[in-house]
């Protein structure tokens, strides 16, 4: 999205205020959420207890979801206040929020796809080859996919540990009762239940989860709405080395918890051939990483601390995998081009990517 993508009623909002109402709207959506959910929890108990009992399942669903809807962070937060109303164990909440993270940079490719199917492509307000356009798409997805299968795999087992699952009842977190612990999101909980109770619970999830999107869609629409030329220059300065990118991906994400802004800053100068796939590379496996933050913000805010440690270990394991990528980034580049190459051959080649992709996560649920 650029500039001119702006609603101009938006643009003409100071960025000050119009931080300040996402903020406001993105608290109240997962208070919400929580709140509607913990009401629906004796009717969805029977479709989770159906649906994700096991890992595979778990790890499809999360996927699948996220690459429909188009995001991951609405379907972490779901998933989240299914764990705090106790409708989710913690190592299949975190083969969720990872699958959500799968699904989620994937869609870049399904987008993509579609668009080079239709003969053309524009990305982030610019108009480039239908050629640029898949390959950023199949780069961030098969990036991801080498950072968090294994992440899915290391990060289970190691939940599934008594040591570690018992973190949860001691890690501090806002929502949580008791001294010591800022009570932020109860402020918001008096209304949370009147709206609930006005609507009733499953119209009230559904407008939490409306409202999770449109908190998300007015930060891009304010991160668009500013002057990004300078973060630009600091982005593609940083990219010169591959811990450093690495390291900018992840805290720009992280900040603006928006993987189309971070991304965003580096798409004109890849769509125009000043970086190659090993310099983005890197930028793209922050991203990556610093995608998480705004799933532990949800968990904190939801007051779950077996949330906050799932995800916390997420981002614990993704990161430790990324630095092992980093590592030896020639060979995986190299390794990931050459599926880049072999799916730009030709549309059907292409068509055949996108039913994978897909095709991947129902089968994890189907047979699961």
């Amino acid at each position: 999205m650029g500039p001119e993508d702006v609603h101009p009623r938006v643009a003409a909002l100071p960025t000050w205020l119009g931080v300040g109402v996402t903020v406001c709207c993105f608290l109240f959506s997962i208070r919400l959420l929580g709140t509607a959910t913990g009401a629906l929890a004796p009717t969805l108990r029977a479709f989770v207890e159906a649906n994700l009992v096991s890992p595979l399942p778990a790890l499809g669903t999360g996927w699948l979801v996220a690459a429909l809807v188009g995001n991951g962070t609405v379907v972490a937060a779901v998933s989240l206040s299914l764990h705090a109303t106790g409708l989710l164990t913690p190592p299949l909440l975190l083969l969720v929020v990872v699958g959500s993270r799968l699904g989620a940079t994937g869609i870049v490719l399904v987008v993509g796809a579609l668009d080079a199917l239709r003969g053309r492509a524009v990305t982030a307000g610019t108009t480039v080859s239908v050629g640029t356009s898949l390959e950023l798409g199949l780069l961030a997805t098969g990036l991801t996919a080498v950072v968090y299968l294994p992440t899915a795999l290391g990060g289970y087992l190691l939940l599934r540990s008594t040591r570690v699952a018992s973190l949860g009842s001691v890690v501090p977190v806002v929502g949580r009762d008791g001294p010591g612990h800022a009570a932020v999101p109860s402020v918001l909980e008096p209304v949370a239940v009147a709206v609930t109770e006005l609507l009733g619970a499953p119209l009230a999830a559904l407008g939490a989860v409306l409202l999770v999107f449109v908190s998300l869609d007015l930060a891009d629409r304010v991160l668009a709405a500013a002057d990004t030329e300078r973060v630009r220059r600091w982005v593609t300065t940083g990219l010169e080395s591959r811990w450093r990118a690495a390291l900018l991906g992840a805290v720009v994400t992280a900040l603006t918890t928006s993987v189309a802004f971070s991304l965003g800053m580096v798409v004109p100068l890849y769509s125009r051939g000043y970086l190659d796939r090993r310099e983005t590379a890197p930028y793209v496996l922050g991203a990556n990483v610093g995608t998480l933050a705004d799933t532990l913000v949800v968990a904190v805010l939801l007051g779950d601390g077996g949330g906050v440690t799932a995800v916390a270990l997420v981002g614990l394991v993704a990161s430790a995998v990324t630095l092992v990528v980093l590592v030896v980034l020639d060979p995986v580049v190299d390794a990931v081009s050459v599926g880049l190459d072999t799916v730009r051959r030709s549309p059907w080649h292409t068509t055949a990517a996108l039913v994978g992709f897909l095709a991947v996560p129902v089968g994890f649920v189907a047979f699961g």
